[in-house]
This record gives structure tokens, C-alpha cells and sequence, in this order.
């Protein structure tokens, strides 16, 4: 059970936003019966439905997902075409015909189901977390802990306007779903998690809603015992994650 809990200062730079979830056991069983068919399969309903919408790699800069979040990441003072949001990075890769792979199968689908809803989808292994308690709040660079999975922590500017995942001073994903960290980062052994979708936009909660139902569907088929969904808005800034 975790509690997770939207800084409600957040709510003047972005008064939509939005940040659903579920909770995940056995995650491990599920990620063992993922083949790689279904992860060419998820990855051809992305880029078919990516095609169908017009979407394409000269154009994804101005899709109105993507501009929200280039705007959001210009309003935490980074610059939008160096610090890419996650959907607009899976976008580009699956555009791109790029396979995204990674050693945990469960992360690989959950990118492709990302793209094909243009929603960040983002997975953090429970049993690493330093505590129970979540927060989307602000950066605290004098005293957060973030190892940034893929990059060098250099790489990463010390900037109190950016929006973070954190428990505790241990920063699970900086830059609302820019970079993950590597120490909550999901494994391939992995067996409780926790997944997140964050919206900024009412349109952006309601493809948000539907990526997590497909991916915990998705999930429960495999053997994985999911969770009910949960969402923290402006009105419950704080709620239980539970599998039960």
C-alpha cells in the first residue's frame, strides 16, 4: 500500500494536472510470458494507429499531446527540444521503427502502449522504494538523491521549478516522466510494482485512463495480480495505492 500525494502548490503552474495509477504483483510471472510476437504486435497497433491519426516524424512536434507537454517542460525551465517528455520520445522511436528493447519485456510494452495513446506510462519496483509515501512535487536540488537511468547525473540541471516523483529525498522520476531513476527502476526479477500516467490536460486524463486499463488488462492476462486505479487531481490531491 502507498500513499501517494500531489504538492498541491503544483496546482497554479498546472491546474489540470493529473496523476493516476495502479499497483502490480507478481509482475515477474507476467513479464516471463511476454513473447516477443506480443511485443512486435504492440509495437505495429502503435505505429498503425500513429499512421491512422497522421502522425509522423516531421509533424510530432506539433501534435497537441506533445505541445502541452513541451509547454510544461518550458514552464519548469527546460528546454523543450532537449529534455523530451516520454511520449514524445516513444512516438519518435516507434515513428522511427525502432524495437525500444529493453531487459524487462513489461517496460517494452508498456512504451508501445504509451505511443499508441500518446500517454507517459511509467513503472517504479516497489520493494526499492525507501518508503511508502509519494510525492509529485517540486525539485529540492540541495537535497534530492537522483541516479538517472541512461544519463549521467550531470546531465541533469539542478532546477527547483521542475516537477519530480519522489519519496522521501529519493527521486523516482525527474522532469514529471522525462528520466527515471536507476535505483527504482524496473527489473527483470522485479515482482511488486507501482505505474504511473500523468496528465496536464483533460484530454490528456482521459488517454491516460485508457492506457493504464490496457496495460493492467494486459498485465492480469499474463498471471499478474493488478491493483484497482487510482487518480490524484487537484480536488484528491492525495490517495491509496493497493492491490486490493
Amino acid at each position: 500500500m502507498l500513499t501517494v500525494t500531489i504538492d498541491p502548490s503544483l496546482f497554479t503552474r498546472f491546474p489540470a494536472l493529473r496523476v493516476c495509477g495502479f499497483a502490480v504483483a507478481d509482475l515477474d510471472r507476467a513479464t516471463a510470458s511476454i513473447t516477443e510476437a506480443d511485443l512486435h504486435d504492440a509495437l505495429a497497433d502503435a505505429a498503425a494507429g500513429l499512421a491512422q491519426s497522421g502522425i509522423t516524424g516531421g509533424n510530432a512536434a506539433a501534435v497537441p499531446v506533445i505541445q502541452q507537454w513541451r509547454q510544461a517542460f518550458a514552464a519548469c525551465g527546460l528546454a523543450p527540444s532537449t529534455y523530451y517528455g516520454s511520449v514524445e520520445s516513444h512516438v519518435r522511436r516507434v515513428l522511427q521503427g525502432e524495437c525500444m528493447p529493453t531487459i524487462v519485456p513489461a517496460i517494452t510494452l508498456s512504451r508501445a502502449i504509451s505511443a499508441r495513446y500518446l500517454a507517459p506510462l511509467s513503472g517504479y519496483d516497489v520493494d526499492a522504494l525507501p518508503g511508502a509515501t509519494l510525492s509529485i512535487r517540486a525539485a529540492r536540488p540541495q537535497s534530492d538523491w537522483f541516479v538517472p537511468l541512461g544519463a549521467r547525473p550531470t546531465d541533469i540541471p539542478p532546477n527547483p521549478a521542475v516537477v519530480v516523483i519522489a519519496a522521501g529525498q529519493t527521486v523516482l522520476s525527474w522532469g514529471f516522466n522525462h528520466r527515471d531513476s536507476r535505483q527504482t527502476s524496473l527489473r527483470a526479477e522485479t515482482r511488486r510494482a507501482v505505474f504511473f500516467s500523468e496528465a496536464i490536460a483533460p484530454a490528456q486524463a482521459i488517454a491516460a485512463d485508457r492506457a493504464l486499463q490496457d496495460f493492467r488488462d494486459a498485465l492480469r492476462q499474463r498471471g499478474a495480480t493488478v491493483g484497482p486505479p487510482v487518480a490524484a487531481d487537484a480536488r484528491t490531491p492525495s490517495v491509496t495505492v493497493r492491490l486490493r
